[in-house]
């Protein structure tokens, strides 16, 4: 997945003005990269939840057209 767009700082427009720290957009149907609680269950609408001091990493290193590859 192509990232599509980044902000540092994101309220979902969806999901009841929910923070989505070093978000990254992957879709335009909302899907993104984000910081965000790990429950150890699907917790989301879609979007890939990930340690917060992975997605600041992460954030870092990528830009808009960077590809992304998601795996198990």
């Amino acid at each position: 997945f192509p990232v599509m767009e980044k902000k540092v700082m994101h309220h979902s427009r969806k999901y009841d003005n929910a923070p989505m720290p070093h978000m990254q957009r992957l879709d335009s149907y909302g899907i993104a990269l984000h910081a965000g609680a790990l429950p150890g269950r699907p917790a989301s609408h879609g979007c890939v939840r990930l340690p917060a001091s992975f997605a600041s990493k992460l954030f870092k290193v990528t830009k808009v057209g960077t590809e992304v590859l998601i795996g198990a």
